[in-house]
């Protein structure tokens, strides 16, 4: 997200920006909300439930600002993709988006001070918990856009550090939480390896691997992202233990799969045209300017 934003948010003003991210999100969205909401109806009780107002609220994207749950626990990033757009939107409207190095550095500063000495207020306001995935992405995005600097590898070397300790500082917690082991070291070896797949794309050195079939494999990961997690533990607890379980893991997989590759081919691709043209002549500030002339 801190790539492909800062990408979108370099290239254009507040308006495109805005269309863009409501394009890319909500066609999407509404129609796996929907499904999640409709099989929860269906076979979710008792463990799982929603109400029809849950549900309207989760359709704007805007439920955890005013305190309501999820439809599907899987949405609880989009809550934080929707503050990070929002501090994008913030410095667009300012027009500083091209001082987005220095904001990128010092944002990595607050998190570290903040880290350190915490104030909570300010650690929601500048999404602490994950802002070191977002200023590495955001990094990489200028190390692609404009070559690498000593500067830009520092910023990528402690946002690193900073989230690998942040990560392993959690693990007591999350052991305690589910009951299982964690190993400190594998977890870091995920964060490092994303950090090198990043940086191998941002220094062009991918382009090998290129093909059009990772363009159709990457469109499914919003739409699978939304629809595999409620809806498979709802599958779970209905077909456990009459189904053999690895039937029902593979079985749920291939389902969910197929649920988005059919939200992405029948809906979202539609859908987000429609929306984009809809949305691009309500906020066309010239053609008021013709209609009052």
């Amino acid at each position: 997200s801190g790539f492909v934003i800062l990408m979108s948010a370099s290239h254009g003003s507040i308006r495109n920006f805005t269309i863009s991210r409501m394009v890319r999100l909500y066609p999407a969205f509404w129609a796996c909300c929907t499904i999640t909401f409709i099989v929860t109806l269906v076979i979710g009780a008792p463990t799982y439930s929603v109400s029809f107002n849950q549900y309207i609220t989760n359709m704007t994207m805007l439920n955890e600002f005013i305190g309501i749950p999820s439809v599907d626990g899987a949405y609880w990033s989009l809550f934080v993709e929707m503050r990070f757009y929002a501090l994008v939107a913030i410095i667009l409207i300012i027009g500083k988006i091209h001082r987005s190095q220095e904001l990128i550095l010092s944002w990595l500063i607050i998190s570290i001070v903040l880290e350190l000495y915490p104030i909570w207020k300010l650690r929601t306001i500048f999404i602490t918990n994950y802002s070191t995935y977002f200023i590495a992405g955001a990094t990489c995005y200028l190390i692609y856009s404009k070559g690498l600097s000593a500067l830009k590898s520092a910023i990528l070397i402690a946002s690193l550090f900073l989230a690998i300790y942040q990560s392993t500082s959690q693990i007591i917690f999350f052991e305690n939480h589910y009951n299982t082991f964690i190993s400190k070291y594998i977890t870091s070896t995920i964060i490092i390896s994303f950090y090198i797949a990043m940086i191998l794309i941002s220094l062009k050195l991918t382009g090998f691997i290129g093909h059009q079939k990772w363009l159709l494999i990457g469109s499914l990961t919003y739409p699978l992202y939304l629809i595999h997690q409620n809806i498979g533990y709802m599958i779970f607890n209905v077909a456990y233990p009459s189904i053999n379980s690895h039937i029902i893991f593979w079985g749920t997989i291939f389902l969910v799969i197929i649920v988005a590759y059919c939200v992405h081919r029948f809906v979202e691709k539609k859908l987000s045209k429609s929306m984009r043209i809809f949305l691009e002549s309500i906020t066309d500030s010239k053609k008021y300017i013709r209609i009052f002339k």
